[in-house]
């Protein structure tokens, strides 16, 4: 095995070195100078690498810039033009993912975000738009709100742990939308295993963290191998994903076998769709998708929102304000109220402008193509650089500051455009997301004061605009306090409490 291992690392940079005479005689895009076998590796850094890619795009052209790594040559773009037109005006081949080995063989194979373009891919996306549908998303509002008030009350029970209660949140609102049926929620079990899996994906899709990624014959040597950790890593993955995936839509069916199931996305498609096996393993990890698209995501979110709030104390002043002044201290804030609180939208967008959660989409190229005058080879991996366009400062004056009153301003191109994604792979769980992460800020605005911590000496602990290194954009950790605006705030999030435990635990059926 060890002799097939380096024969096949021979074979990767014969390979490369016939794919890059070939690029030399094609005109392909510019970029830093790179090393013999190595190419720029040495120059990327390990954090931050977006970064990177926007300052040497500003030098060597945002529009596509050529990076050389060991085996592969990356073409990083970093204009919205070039983005809307490949991967919408030409995607039927730019709709592609490039092949994630460790990801595949630690249960995901059929994660449709690791799809590449096929048969199966165009089937789940319409499963997942149908299910997703602007009409179902509505009718998931009231389940939402409702959330949002427990997660109010859970909040300052445990104020220390607000990561957590995002984190739950987002979950109990995915599983019950992804399957609905009464007790979903309140499967500890099953929650704990299904965030466990959304870590593991985290993990395992981590772009240049496993070598397996780079050469795929890797993973073909046994686990006892030296330096294999991977591949334990993939057979204690698989266990945990394969019960995240199978366990609550094997309980879908058995409710709707006994008439009990509600509108979920699950129990909803399995009676609109033909009954075949092919069909239900889509739905089947359609569902997933939800889950794995919409915790993690919706937790960083509402992490960088409270470190803004309590950074730029102004901002969160003027959205109290526009809440008093629409909403009133009557009620909750609601996510149908979002086009009536414009500043507090703005808010949301900015959040979504200053810190991105994924800083980069990556593609694949099906066929060779040319693109203003350069050679695009077929199977060619392409980085968008979203982080590098929603920090353009012709696009957005003073990128770095958190700035919600931009958005406000007639021609501001729209942040949410670019964040989601584009084309054929453009987010489709989006409506969702803006959803809950619109109704969670607007209600902890309205009842509390999200404050900097003191430290021993009485002074504010302000948060350092800082991430943590990963595929998801967190936030370093920081801390915040949770003050209550007045008694009348409390009996607010009291009575928001009492009233989500009152109703039935279901979601109703839509119609479009």
């Amino acid at each position: 095995m060890l002799l097939q291992v380096l024969a096949a690392i021979a074979a990767l940079f014969v390979l490369s070195g016939l794919l890059n005479s070939r690029r030399r005689n094609m005109h392909v895009p510019p970029g830093p100078k790179a090393l013999p076998l190595l190419g720029n590796v040495l120059d990327i850094p390990k954090k931050d690498v977006h970064v990177t890619f926007r300052d040497w795009a500003n030098i060597y052209g945002k529009d596509l810039m050529k990076v050389e790594m060991p085996g592969e040559t990356l073409y990083v773009i970093s204009n919205k033009k070039v983005m809307v037109d490949l991967f919408e005006a030409r995607s039927a081949i730019y709709s592609s993912k490039p092949t994630m080995t460790m990801a595949d063989s630690s249960g995901f194979k059929n994660s449709i975000p690791l799809l590449p373009y096929n048969a199966r891919l165009k089937t789940s996306r319409r499963l997942l738009k149908q299910g997703l549908s602007p009409a179902a998303v509505r009718s998931y509002f009231p389940y939402i709100n409702n959330r949002t008030a427990l997660f109010l009350e859970a909040l300052l029970k445990d104020p220390d742990d607000f990561v957590r209660h995002f984190t739950r949140t987002a979950a109990h609102t995915a599983l019950k939308i992804a399957y609905g049926y009464e007790g979903v929620t309140e499967d500890h079990h099953l929650l704990h295993t299904a965030i466990e899996t959304m870590e593991i994906f985290a993990t395992v899709v981590n772009p240049g963290r496993w070598l397996v990624d780079t050469l795929p014959i890797l993973d073909r040597i046994p686990v006892s191998f030296p330096f294999a950790n991977f591949k334990r890593v993939q057979e204690e993955s698989r266990p945990v994903v394969f019960e995240t995936v199978s366990k609550p839509f094997e309980e879908v069916k058995k409710h709707l076998a006994e008439g009990t199931a509600d509108g979920s996305f699950s129990s909803y498609l399995l009676q609109s769709e033909k009954p075949d096996p092919e069909t239900e393993d889509c739905i089947r990890w359609a569902a997933t998708s939800i889950f794995l698209g919409q915790s993690d995501t919706t937790t960083a979110t509402l992490s960088w929102f409270t470190h803004a709030m309590v950074k730029f104390p102004e901002v969160q002043k003027k959205a109290q304000e526009e809440i008093g002044r629409v909403i009133g201290n009557d009620r909750l804030p609601e996510i149908q109220d979002r086009d009536s609180l414009p500043y507090v939208n703005a808010i949301m967008k900015e959040i979504f402008r200053w810190q991105p959660i994924i800083s980069m989409l990556p593609r694949s190229v099906v066929q060779d193509d040319k693109y203003n005058g350069y050679f695009v080879p077929a199977g060619t991996y392409l980085l968008a650089n979203i982080w590098a366009v929603l920090h353009d400062p012709e696009v957005y004056p003073e990128p770095e500051k958190f700035m919600p009153e931009r958005h406000l301003k007639e021609g501001v191109p729209n942040p949410l455009d670019v964040t989601f994604g584009f084309g054929r792979r453009v987010c489709p769980g989006m409506q969702v997301a803006q959803s809950q992460t619109f109704g969670t800020m607007a209600a902890m605005l309205a009842t509390l004061n999200l404050k900097p911590q003191k430290d021993e000496h009485g002074r504010d602990i302000i948060p350092e605009t800082r991430t943590v290194d990963g595929l998801i954009r967190f936030p370093v950790p920081f801390k915040c306090a949770f003050v209550p605006r007045s008694e009348a705030a409390l009996k607010l999030i009291e009575r928001g409490a009492e009233h989500a435990r009152s109703v039935p635990d279901r979601l109703e059926r839509w119609s479009d």
